[in-house]
């Protein structure tokens, strides 16, 4: 397959919304729903991948299935808020495991200096979502079993 079969939608974010404050060293976990809105199946492989701003902490989110197109994905990446006060934004973009970018450039938000009302749920739910993903085989999968995750931080 070519890199102009490929495509990826931002469809909505699933938790995390713009502006959301943060504490300094903070550790969340972001999720983005995304449609594989292309013609070809993203391969298992294939990268979730900071692409600018602050990384906060994150690495690459490698799929481990493969999603059809028209199929929709969850794709969760944990972050740690930096110590710097301020507004900060993370962008994130799609790639063929041979690093071809393509579809939407997706991001996170957050708000760091004040206190957060959500600080114990986020970290709870980091802490209960951060697994690695490694790559593997396509497999066939339903949709209700999209949900990718990346690794936490150290």
């Amino acid at each position: 397959p070519t890199g102009s079969c490929n495509s990826m939608a931002y469809v909505s974010d699933v938790n995390i919304p713009d502006d959301t404050k943060m504490t300094p060293g903070q550790v969340f976990t972001k999720t983005w729903r995304v449609k594989n809105n292309g013609s070809c199946v993203w391969e298992a492989g294939f990268k979730f991948n900071f692409v600018g701003g602050d990384a906060m902490g994150s690495s690459a989110l490698v799929l481990d299935k493969s999603v059809s197109p028209g199929a929709e994905i969850d794709l969760s990446v944990a972050m740690v808020a930096p110590s710097k006060a301020g507004t900060i934004r993370s962008n994130w973009r799609m790639s063929t495991a041979a690093g071809a970018f393509f579809g939407d450039e997706v991001y996170v938000q957050i708000v760091v200096g004040g206190s957060s009302t959500s600080a114990t749920a986020a970290a709870t739910t980091a802490a209960a979502t951060a697994v690695a993903t490694t790559a593997v085989a396509p497999t066939a999968i339903s949709d209700a079993d999209l949900t990718a995750t990346a690794a936490a931080p150290k």
